[in-house]
């Protein structure tokens, strides 16, 4: 009996994982708008449903009746948004990877089962005037299933994949420090602290990315840690999570570059360490071949994949229909600065709690300054490039939301942080950093970022011309000082352009305070959007239709 007893004593209790999933997965849902915040989630989705319902990757373009898949009368295909139109299949496809929408079925088939109790009641509290205008050509009797269903994916999917972040994360965390409330200290610092909480509310790619690569990092680990059969296994379960992120985003063979590098540096090492270059080579060094291996492949029949959608060899999965095309073109100065500093987009200011987890690196035990290595090989050459890249801001969304994979990695290191003990000068560092964090996450989880634009260019009562930066007073002196001008159609006739055509909100939205979102959400806070699902429909709040009486 007490040997029993004692037996039992010794399992690893598992329940505070357990609690934290579930917190992170309630609280990350809670803030969910309910909708789809933009065009590009609207292709994925309907990507989803065309894998869940109709066997098939084909989509029905954005301005087209979903159920009968058919443009507006004149509308040339090319000018679909987000889609790549086959001539000679007169079909369109997406350009987005299919592994999410495949993952996404299950929430399909869910809200198919369950709309005749609940779809009425959700579409009744949705802010339908806000960014719902592509089911506009719907019957009003398939509406409110068409919004029933987005709601589950958007209110399931990325809260799910946030939790399971997070108790990856915490695993980690604990396996390097010994102590499981180190790791969950650090799973909860990103869960709450950072860009995640926020970017849940989408039915973006990146956190989903960024699952598979953690786990590809926390596999290597454990390669780098384990012998034998073991070693291979783990080495064989980072090539596969690898292969998953290679099927979510275009640019996830970055990674793969990177931790492959990362592990063929440590196994050199460890050969260096074990044996002389002259001996037989060391098992681990089969761990690298194999995740290199099933990378390689994954990207290989990826590319088959799009062959057969596409044609040709297009290695960038369709991007390159896009007006930016697929161009590294920014200065590595600017998109550093902007990735880093700026005021629009500076992973700082829009995640406070990296502080926490910058100075746990610098605090990281000398045995284990391999694992900083390996993720500074995983993960810098991803900063690097999305740094390079020509859309580096990510549009008009809540911070970089190109770099939301790399959130993980650097709360990682809290854990070592933590992992020291709790004096009073992490107390109190903590207590500054963690509430301001988390207040950013809410106040950048509480609006819609197109309905922000919304107001951004057409706030006029306030003498703000925002779409210019200038008021029309300001722009006629402008306008005495230069002549902007350009070509009509036919090529002959000069047109004179109005102040209104030549500055460029996007980037003043990036670079200047009282444009970006720090400022306007604010605004929008007074204008009354909340643009929160569960707290609308219990207070019954409507969308303010601002617009409709101008």
């Amino acid at each position: 009996m007490t040997a029993t007893s004692s037996s039992h004593s010794q399992q690893p209790n598992r329940l505070p994982l357990l609690w934290l999933a579930i917190a992170v997965f309630l609280l990350h849902a809670l803030v969910t708008p309910g909708h789809l915040l933009s065009t590009d989630g609207e292709v994925i989705y309907r990507q989803a449903e065309s894998i869940a319902l109709r066997a098939s990757t084909t989509i029905t373009p954005l301005e087209a009746d979903l159920k009968t898949g058919l443009l507006p009368p004149g509308m040339p295909p090319e000018l679909t948004f987000s889609t790549v139109f086959v001539p000679e299949k007169n079909v369109f496809y997406a350009q987005y990877l299919p592994l999410q929408p495949l993952l996404t079925a299950p929430l399909i088939w869910l809200g198919k089962l369950t709309a005749p109790l609940f779809s009425e009641a959700v579409a009744g509290n949705m802010w339908t005037t806000m960014t719902t205008v592509p089911l506009d050509v719907l019957p009003d009797s398939e509406r409110a299933d068409a919004l029933y269903s987005r709601f589950l994916v958007v209110s399931f999917f990325n809260p799910i994949v946030a939790a399971l972040t997070a108790l990856l994360l915490a695993r980690l965390g604990t396996l390097l420090t010994g102590r499981r409330r180190a790791g969950i200290i650090a799973a909860a610092l990103w869960a709450f602290g950072t860009m995640a909480w926020p970017h849940s509310r989408t039915y973006f790619t990146e956190p989903l990315a960024g699952l598979f690569i953690l786990a590809a990092i926390d596999q290597a680990v454990r390669w780098n840690q384990a012998e034998g059969d073991a070693s291979l296994r783990h080495a064989i379960l980072a090539g596969a999570a690898l292969a998953l992120a290679n099927w979510t985003r275009v640019d996830s063979p970055v990674f793969t570059v990177g931790i492959v590098a990362g592990m063929f540096g440590l196994a050199t090492w460890r050969w260096f360490q074990e044996d002389s270059w002259g001996g037989q080579p060391r098992p681990v060094f089969k761990g690298v071949i194999a995740v290199g291996a099933l990378s390689v492949t994954a990207f290989a029949l990826l590319q088959l994949f799009n062959a057969s959608r596409f044609g040709g060899g297009d290695l960038t999965a369709g991007y390159g229909d896009q007006a930016e095309g697929v161009q590294f073109a920014t200065p590595i100065l600017v998109g550093l600065h902007g990735l880093l500093f700026s005021s629009g987009k500076g992973l700082f200011w829009f995640s406070p709690a990296v502080i926490l987890g910058i100075w746990g690196w610098m605090r990281i035990p000398k045995k284990q300054r391999w694992v900083a290595l390996l993720v500074i090989a995983t993960y810098l050459p991803f900063f690097i490039a999305m740094a390079k890249w020509r859309n580096w801001a990510g549009g008009w969304c809540w911070g970089p939301r190109h770099i939301v994979q790399v959130f993980p990695p650097i709360m990682l290191g809290a854990a070592f942080l933590f992992g020291e003990g709790l004096n009073w000068k992490r107390m109190f560092l903590t207590s500054i950093v963690f509430p301001i964090a988390i207040a950013v996450q809410i106040y950048g989880s509480s609006q819609d970022p197109l309905a922000y634009y919304h107001e951004y260019f057409r706030t006029y009562d306030d003498l703000e011309y925002h779409r210019v930066n200038i008021t029309e007073n300001q722009g006629a002196f402008i306008m005495r000082e230069f002549a902007f001008t350009t070509r009509a159609e036919d090529g002959g006739s000069v047109i004179e352009l109005p102040p209104g055509n030549f500055p460029a909100p996007m980037i003043d939205a990036i670079y200047l305070p009282q444009h970006t979102q720090w400022a306007s959400n604010r605004r929008m806070w007074r204008l009354g959007y909340r643009d929160w699902f569960y707290w609308n429909a219990l207070f019954g709040q409507n969308v303010p239709n601002r617009w409709e009486a101008q």
